[in-house]
């Protein structure tokens, strides 16, 4: 039998985004606003409220870590990462063509995945933006990209193996994508070993090798 324990108001306005931290102490509530607020999960108290983005961005996407809690702000072709702990932006990320609307965070922490597109595309002429980027999630470096013909790119996610990816645009279509770059470094170094002949130039260890 459910049993409710308790209820308090989020006086912030349109919640957009709700999740609890791992150890089940805090919880985050995102804001139609833009504000985000860290709660205690037991009695709703305040514990810190940081203002993200202008209002008219979605701040939804929730990647708390076991170090540092982190806000994605999507709805834009720059999203931000924000630590909510020290309450700054820590990551601003170009290179999409279009608005950025999900994101996700490897269980490591160490990458960082985006999904765009345009909503009126078709997968036609001109560049539609639909596509699928991996990100370090430290330095804010892009390492791949996949395209992604159709619609929008609406949801990404890692699997549990942390180097399989899926995609769902908005026509209905999933895809999974291997991302080889999130292996572990030995198996890394081993599968480039395996596939190039040649030492890897300066420019190709700094993209390839995290």
């Amino acid at each position: 039998m459910s049993q409710l324990l308790r209820e308090w108001p989020a006086s912030g306005g349109s919640v957009t985004g709700l999740l609890s931290e791992r150890d089940g102490k805090h919880i985050v509530l995102t804001f139609e606003s833009g504000a985000a607020q860290v709660r205690d999960a037991d009695n709703g108290a305040m514990i810190s409220e940081t203002k993200v983005s202008v209002e008219g961005h979605t701040a939804e996407v929730l990647t708390p870590g076991a170090d540092r809690m982190l806000l994605a702000v999507v709805d834009s072709r720059f999203p931000e990462l924000w630590n909510l702990r020290t309450g700054k932006r820590v990551l601003t990320l170009p290179g999409h063509t279009d608005e950025v609307w999900s994101t996700a965070l490897s269980s490591d922490g160490q990458f960082l995945l985006t999904g765009s597109g345009f909503y009126m595309s078709r997968g036609e002429a001109p560049e539609d933006g639909n596509a699928i980027r991996i990100w370090d999630a430290n330095s804010g470096r892009e390492i791949l990209s996949y395209r992604a013909p159709g619609w929008v790119v609406d949801q990404v996610t890692f699997a549990g193996d942390g180097t399989t990816i899926f995609s769902a645009s908005r026509d209905g279509a999933v895809r999974r994508f291997r991302c080889e770059v999130c292996l572990p470094l030995e198996e890394l170094q081993s599968l480039i070993s395996a596939r190039v002949t040649r030492e890897l130039t300066p420019g190709e260890r700094a993209q390839y090798v995290p």
